[in-house]
Protein backbone atom coordinates (compact mmCIF):
# COMPACT_ATOMS: atom_id res chain seq x y z
CA UNK A 1 0.00 0.00 0.00
CA UNK A 2 1.47 3.40 -0.98
CA UNK A 3 2.08 5.88 1.81
CA UNK A 4 -0.52 8.62 2.33
CA UNK A 5 -0.04 11.74 0.25
CA UNK A 6 1.28 13.77 3.21
CA UNK A 7 4.02 11.19 3.84
CA UNK A 8 4.97 11.17 0.18
CA UNK A 9 5.06 14.98 0.11
CA UNK A 10 7.17 15.02 3.27
CA UNK A 11 9.60 12.51 1.74
CA UNK A 12 9.94 14.66 -1.37
CA UNK A 13 10.33 17.83 0.71
CA UNK A 14 13.07 16.21 2.82
CA UNK A 15 14.86 14.92 -0.28
CA UNK A 16 14.57 18.29 -2.07
CA UNK A 17 15.96 20.05 1.01
CA UNK A 18 18.88 17.63 1.29
CA UNK A 19 19.54 17.85 -2.45
CA UNK A 20 19.51 21.64 -2.17
CA UNK A 21 21.95 21.60 0.74
CA UNK A 22 24.35 19.20 -1.00
CA UNK A 23 24.04 21.25 -4.17
CA UNK A 24 24.75 24.35 -2.11
CA UNK A 25 27.90 22.81 -0.67
CA UNK A 26 29.06 21.77 -4.14
CA UNK A 27 28.24 25.26 -5.41
CA UNK A 28 30.27 26.95 -2.67
CA UNK A 29 33.30 24.86 -3.67
CA UNK A 30 32.60 25.38 -7.39
CA UNK A 31 32.00 29.14 -7.16
CA UNK A 32 34.87 29.75 -4.77
CA UNK A 33 37.23 27.83 -7.01
CA UNK A 34 36.01 29.75 -10.07
CA UNK A 35 36.62 33.10 -8.38
CA UNK A 36 40.11 32.04 -7.28
CA UNK A 37 41.10 30.48 -10.62
CA UNK A 38 39.72 33.21 -12.86
CA UNK A 39 39.46 36.28 -10.64
CA UNK A 40 42.71 35.87 -8.70
CA UNK A 41 44.97 33.59 -10.75
CA UNK A 42 43.66 34.91 -14.11
CA UNK A 43 43.10 31.49 -15.68
CA UNK A 44 41.06 31.66 -18.90
CA UNK A 45 37.34 31.75 -18.06
CA UNK A 46 36.42 28.50 -19.84
CA UNK A 47 39.26 26.55 -18.18
CA UNK A 48 38.51 28.03 -14.75
CA UNK A 49 34.77 27.34 -15.13
CA UNK A 50 35.37 23.73 -16.11
CA UNK A 51 37.96 23.10 -13.40
CA UNK A 52 35.76 24.63 -10.72
CA UNK A 53 32.77 22.65 -11.95
CA UNK A 54 34.66 19.36 -11.65
CA UNK A 55 35.81 20.07 -8.10
CA UNK A 56 32.32 21.17 -7.03
CA UNK A 57 30.90 18.06 -8.71
CA UNK A 58 33.10 15.76 -6.66
CA UNK A 59 31.84 17.38 -3.47
CA UNK A 60 28.22 17.29 -4.64
CA UNK A 61 28.33 13.63 -5.70
CA UNK A 62 29.95 12.51 -2.46
CA UNK A 63 27.39 14.31 -0.32
CA UNK A 64 24.43 13.35 -2.51
CA UNK A 65 25.44 9.71 -2.56
CA UNK A 66 26.01 9.44 1.19
CA UNK A 67 23.30 11.76 2.54
CA UNK A 68 20.49 12.21 0.01
CA UNK A 69 20.44 8.66 -1.40
CA UNK A 70 22.30 6.53 1.17
CA UNK A 71 19.86 3.63 0.83
CA UNK A 72 20.76 3.07 -2.82
CA UNK A 73 23.78 0.99 -1.83
CA UNK A 74 24.29 -1.96 -4.10
CA UNK A 75 26.88 -3.46 -6.39
CA UNK A 76 26.13 -0.86 -9.08
CA UNK A 77 28.25 1.96 -7.63
CA UNK A 78 30.45 2.18 -10.73
CA UNK A 79 27.33 2.60 -12.84
CA UNK A 80 26.14 5.41 -10.58
CA UNK A 81 29.47 7.21 -10.91
CA UNK A 82 29.46 6.79 -14.70
CA UNK A 83 25.89 8.11 -14.95
CA UNK A 84 26.76 11.02 -12.64
CA UNK A 85 29.76 11.82 -14.84
CA UNK A 86 27.55 11.77 -17.95
CA UNK A 87 25.03 14.09 -16.33
CA UNK A 88 27.90 16.21 -15.04
CA UNK A 89 29.43 16.44 -18.51
CA UNK A 90 26.13 17.69 -19.93
CA UNK A 91 25.83 20.18 -17.06
CA UNK A 92 29.43 21.31 -17.52
CA UNK A 93 28.85 21.91 -21.21
CA UNK A 94 25.70 23.96 -20.53
CA UNK A 95 27.47 25.85 -17.73
CA UNK A 96 30.57 26.67 -19.79
CA UNK A 97 28.45 27.82 -22.73
CA UNK A 98 26.18 29.90 -20.48
CA UNK A 99 29.01 31.52 -18.51
CA UNK A 100 31.11 32.27 -21.58
CA UNK A 101 28.12 33.42 -23.62
CA UNK A 102 26.64 35.65 -20.94
CA UNK A 103 30.09 37.07 -20.18
CA UNK A 104 30.50 38.04 -23.83
CA UNK A 105 27.18 39.87 -23.56
CA UNK A 106 28.58 41.92 -20.67
CA UNK A 107 27.19 39.92 -17.74
CA UNK A 108 29.69 39.47 -14.89
CA UNK A 109 31.02 35.88 -14.95
CA UNK A 110 29.93 35.36 -11.31
CA UNK A 111 26.34 36.35 -12.08
CA UNK A 112 26.42 34.16 -15.19
CA UNK A 113 27.62 31.22 -13.09
CA UNK A 114 24.80 31.67 -10.57
CA UNK A 115 22.25 31.89 -13.39
CA UNK A 116 23.51 28.66 -14.94
CA UNK A 117 23.41 26.82 -11.61
CA UNK A 118 19.88 28.00 -10.82
CA UNK A 119 18.69 27.04 -14.30
CA UNK A 120 20.08 23.51 -13.94
CA UNK A 121 19.06 22.80 -10.32
CA UNK A 122 15.54 21.46 -10.85
CA UNK A 123 16.50 19.52 -13.97
CA UNK A 124 19.22 17.81 -11.96
CA UNK A 125 16.85 17.19 -9.06
CA UNK A 126 14.49 15.35 -11.40
CA UNK A 127 17.21 13.44 -13.26
CA UNK A 128 19.40 12.33 -10.33
CA UNK A 129 17.07 9.73 -8.80
CA UNK A 130 15.81 8.54 -12.19
CA UNK A 131 19.09 8.40 -14.07
CA UNK A 132 22.02 8.48 -11.65
CA UNK A 133 20.93 6.76 -8.44
CA UNK A 134 18.98 3.88 -9.92
CA UNK A 135 19.39 0.52 -8.25
CA UNK A 136 20.96 -2.48 -9.93
CA UNK A 137 17.45 -3.72 -10.70
CA UNK A 138 16.79 -0.54 -12.64
CA UNK A 139 14.18 0.89 -10.29
CA UNK A 140 14.55 4.53 -9.44
CA UNK A 141 15.37 5.84 -6.01
CA UNK A 142 12.51 7.99 -4.78
CA UNK A 143 12.64 8.37 -0.97
CA UNK A 144 15.35 9.35 1.47
CA UNK A 145 16.66 6.72 3.86
CA UNK A 146 14.97 8.44 6.76
CA UNK A 147 11.66 7.24 5.38
CA UNK A 148 10.45 4.17 7.31
CA UNK A 149 8.52 3.09 4.23
CA UNK A 150 11.67 2.94 2.07
CA UNK A 151 13.43 0.68 4.59
CA UNK A 152 10.48 -1.73 4.76
CA UNK A 153 10.18 -2.02 0.97
CA UNK A 154 13.85 -2.88 0.44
Amino acid sequence: MPPPDHQRLRSHAVRLTKFGLTGGAGFVVDFGTLVVLHGVLRWPLVVATLGAYVLGGVVHYGLTRTWVFPHARDAGEVGKVVRYLLLGAANALVTVIAVAGLSRLGVDYRVAKVAAVVALFFTNYLLTPRFVMTTSRGSRTVAPESSDRSRKVR
